[in-house]
């Protein structure tokens, strides 16, 4: 048994996993938090240099598991239920892999396909005024470190506008809690290491 966020799940290959999911067809939100999870034990584990450590994720099947579970969440993203928080991870994922080196974060050539269809859904929720808080400050905060990532999909207006008038520091202005992102998958783990560096800068500053 290995332990994650405080959830005693059994220790298999998230290959294993992941099968394990499509077998039994529960690939549900925190199925799928599992499943990222034990996927970055594994990255964590690769050493070497920046290449090299690419090699051995592409090698050991990482690239394509990660890939695997990003097309989960896209076909999650129509559940009435977990649809938002799995368009959330999705936005997440296929940010991370083009704002960040793969050797790090283990994803590396999603599908197009799929991500056209994470940005449509995304302009569908801007255009019918159904972006919840959480989505209106991460989407200018992952535009203004990587702004290439949005600028592909120009073609749709409303996310166009929406992130030409998006104040990208409102997250600093919303109350975060590092407690709000336990068991989200890697979106989680990443705001969660924000939220705790930024209170330790700000404990630091007040000293």
């Amino acid at each position: 048994m290995i332990v994650i966020d405080n959830l005693a799940v059994p220790q298999m290959f998230p290959a294993a996993l992941i099968r394990a999911l499509d077998c039994f067809m529960i690939m549900n939100i925190d199925a799928l938090n599992l499943a990222e999870q034990q996927l970055f034990l594994q990255v964590k584990r690769v050493t070497g240099l920046m290449e090299e450590k690419h090699e051995q994720l592409q090698r050991s099947g990482v690239f394509g598991e990660y890939g695997k579970i990003y097309e989960a969440y896209v076909e999650l993203m129509e559940s009435e239920n977990e649809g938002l928080e799995a368009l959330k991870r999705a936005i997440f994922l296929m940010w991370y892999e083009q704002a960040e080196p793969a050797c790090f974060t283990g994803i590396f050539g999603l599908s197009e396909d799929a991500s056209r269809k994470v940005f449509e859904t995304l302009e569908h929720r801007i255009e019918t005024g159904k972006l919840d808080l959480e989505l209106k400050w991460m989407l200018p905060f992952y535009n203004d470190i990587a702004e290439w990532v949005f600028s592909k999909y120009a073609d749709l207006p409303c996310l166009e506008e929406f992130l030409a008038t998006a104040n990208s520091e409102l997250w600093q202005e919303v109350e975060l809690k590092a407690e709000d992102f336990v068991n989200r998958g890697k979106m989680g783990d990443y705001w969660r290491s924000i939220i705790e560096s930024k209170a330790a800068h700000s404990s630091w500053g007040a000293i």
